[in-house]
């Protein structure tokens, strides 16, 4: 029967093993927390040239999550806070992704369209459709606080 043991990482051992699982767990939290350009800006600082094609793929991954999430929170957006958004060095490359992404997704995509030097985005509900009935919430949240409290 062969002995079978798991090697346990100890944060006071030094060596780069620690040092790259600590870079792997830094982008994790950079990731959780939403800090995407701490996160980006660990991709110059790599342990290791094996950590390379990683961060491309998180760069492209957090581009698309920026992407999409650009067409809700923004009616309007400069080419200029465009670029910048998605971490591009100049406005060819921005050009490019936004082309490729709409072909990517095909008819459900509406929204980053040129209108001079902006990109607009169009919103499917009104402001007014997105409210929440507060009062409504507020008295089901109480019934169910007293019923609570009448059962304990």
């Amino acid at each position: 029967q062969d002995n079978m043991y798991i090697k346990v990482w100890d944060p006071k051992h030094n060596n780069s093993t620690t040092q790259h699982t600590k870079d792997v767990v830094q982008l994790e939290r950079y990731n959780m927390e939403g800090s995407y350009h701490k996160m980006l800006q660990a991709r110059s600082k790599v342990p290791s040239s094996h950590y390379v094609p990683l961060m491309e793929m998180l760069l492209e991954t957090v581009r698309r999550e920026v992407f999409r999430c650009a067409m809700g929170a923004y009616e309007s957006l400069s080419v200029d806070g465009a670029r910048r958004l998605l971490m591009f060095e100049n406005n060819d490359d921005l050009k490019k992704f936004i082309q490729a992404e709409k072909e990517a997704r095909g008819e459900e995509m509406q929204g980053w369209d040129l209108v001079g030097e902006e990109y607009t985005f169009v919103h499917q509900t009104s402001r007014e459709g997105t409210l929440l009935p507060f009062m409504t919430i507020i008295n089901d949240n109480l019934k169910y606080s007293n019923e609570l409290q009448r059962i304990v």
